[in-house]
């Protein structure tokens, strides 16, 4: 299920595009450490008709006969004896936004499709500015009696998936 996100101190009349993502997976049957994206979603607004924060993002109702792309929500699990660092990271989507094509093969819900996501990459193919809102939780998985505890591994090297986007002309992370 979909997390339901709150905010406050954010535009009525802007759009919004989410990313959720796990900076800690090491990729299943090697020691390589891995940023795995969780959810994507463009053309979010902030529901504003409440009369006081905090306000809900909710998709845009303005997204006319276009599909949205949007990399459904994997909800995190981290594995045994690990912890995770989380992140959502909410931009504020410009104007003429489109999604960068170069980063199509995160759809499929799994791991092999979302491992690998560079977020500078995005950002500068995306046009994004740095992000309007963050937040972030560690996730962490401590086994419970007859749950089989062995020692987690630890990385060696970190991967980035490879991919040959244009830049857009909008800020960059540093």
């Amino acid at each position: 299920m979909t997390p339901e996100i709150s905010t406050m101190n954010l535009a009525c009349n802007n759009k919004y595009i989410i990313l959720f993502i796990d900076l800690d997976a090491i990729l299943p049957g090697t020691r390589i450490q891995s940023v795995i994206l969780h959810w994507y979603q463009d053309n979010l607004m902030v529901d504003c008709t409440k009369p006081s924060p905090p306000f809900i993002l909710v998709p845009g109702k303005d997204r006319g006969d276009k599909h949205d792309p949007v990399a459904s929500y994997i909800a995190p699990r981290a594995p045994p004896n690990t912890h995770h660092r989380y992140v959502y990271l909410l931009f504020e989507q410009p104007p003429a936004y489109q999604f960068p094509e170069c980063f199509s093969h995160v759809f499929p819900e799994t791991v092999s499709a979302r491992a690998g996501f560079d977020i500078r990459k995005f950002v500068q193919a995306a046009g994004l500015d740095p992000p309007a809102a963050m937040n972030y939780f560690i996730g962490r998985h401590e086994p419970t009696e007859g749950e089989t505890s062995t020692m987690s591994q630890s990385a060696t090297t970190t991967s980035f998936r490879s991919v040959d986007c244009p830049t857009r002309t909008a800020g960059v992370l540093p």
